[in-house]
């Protein structure tokens, strides 16, 4: 898998209409498969006068992955203007969602209005140095090593969080007897068979007893033969009745490689 990354910084100098520009490429190969890494690095810088001229390069140069730093001399008589430009046309051509990092050359003594900082995602500050331009290419490599950690960061964040992700089964239903249904069962059993030992008993008094208590035999008869019914009735009804147990609502969490 290729990546890429960019840094665009955009210097302001002491000067009214010095401002310059320096930009940084970095591609980098990864192979899951074998571990190798592989990367290649690019630099390339340009020098232009006026505000327009630089915001207009910077609209073909901004790509996915482009992180913008201005970088300012605290000594600028118009500091505050040139990077209210800067901020807007940015903010304008960028193609992700980075705020612009501000840097100043050396310590700034006032604070910067809310319609700065909330344009930018930080603002630091550097020791001046005699060479400036120097310094501008080391904030600008440095920017790039953060802003390539960073990005690294949040894709191993995301990696991890596919791994992680737990996948929740679709529950089916199953013919599982409940035990409510068990018990129905074994009641309706029990029923029948106390009729089928009443018909026997019935017939046995039938046998021994006089015709002065045929009536009640029969009755005996009758209502043993009726709970011998109802219990296979029971019996039936409940065996072929399926159900799904509270046991079977019980989940098991299963771990998805994407």
């Amino acid at each position: 898998m290729t990546k890429s990354i960019k840094v665009i910084g955009i210097m302001i100098g002491a000067e009214y209409e010095d401002v310059k520009l320096y930009q940084m490429n970095e591609y980098w190969e990864e192979n899951t498969q074998n571990g190798t890494h592989a990367e290649i690095r690019s630099a390339g810088s340009s020098w232009a006068e006026g505000i327009r001229d630089i915001i207009a390069c910077l609209s073909t140069q901004s790509c996915a992955n482009t992180q913008f730093v201005v970088v300012y001399d605290v000594s600028c008589p118009n500091k505050e203007n040139h990077i209210k430009k800067l901020l807007a046309g940015i903010n304008k051509i960028k193609k992700n969602d980075l705020l612009p990092t501000l840097i100043s050359i050396g310590h700034e003594q006032s604070s910067w209005s809310e319609e700065i900082t909330g344009q930018v995602s930080s603002i630091k500050e550097v020791e001046s140095t005699n060479s400036h331009n120097d310094l501008f290419k080391k904030i600008i490599e440095t920017e790039l090593h953060n802003t390539k950690k960073e990005l690294l960061a949040a894709d191993e964040a995301d990696e991890q969080n596919k791994n992680t992700e737990i996948n929740l089964p679709q529950t089916e239903d199953m013919p599982i007897s409940s035990p409510m249904n068990i018990s129905m069962m074994v009641l309706g059993g029990f029923i029948a068979a106390a009729g089928i030992a009443a018909v026997a008993i019935a017939f046995t008094v039938l046998n021994a007893a006089t015709f002065g208590i045929a009536g009640l035999v029969v009755a005996v008869v009758g209502a043993a033969a009726a709970l011998s019914g109802v219990g296979l009735f029971a019996t039936g009804a409940y065996k072929n009745r399926q159900t799904t147990s509270d046991e079977s609502l019980s989940f098991s969490g299963t771990f998805a490689h994407q």
